[in-house]
């Protein structure tokens, strides 16, 4: 596995990591209170993984400096990695 990819991958994992206790959080069972608690934590998680120093953007950043025969490789990989931590985020 090239440097390239296992940074997307560990950029995946980390979102996945910090992501868990959103995934199946039911609002429903929350006081009005925990429910803010929980919306402001899932935007920083937000800002982390999306914002402008976050892995994803220097995932981004590295796409230009492969070798040509993976950049195709490595920015399919990239945007489908934000497409899943965007779509996580929106559904939360």
């Amino acid at each position: 596995m090239s440097e390239e990819r296992e940074t997307v991958e560990s950029v995946r994992s980390a979102f996945a990591a910090e992501f868990e206790p959103f995934a199946n959080a039911g609002v429903e069972a929350m006081s009005l209170d925990e429910a803010e608690a929980s919306l402001r934590e899932l935007g920083e998680l937000k800002v982390r993984h999306t914002g402008k120093k976050s892995g994803i953007a220097n995932a981004k950043k590295l796409i230009g400096k492969v070798a040509a025969e993976e950049r195709s490789y490595i920015g399919k990989l990239v945007q489908s990695v934000e497409k899943e931590i965007a779509e996580s985020l929106e559904i939360a």
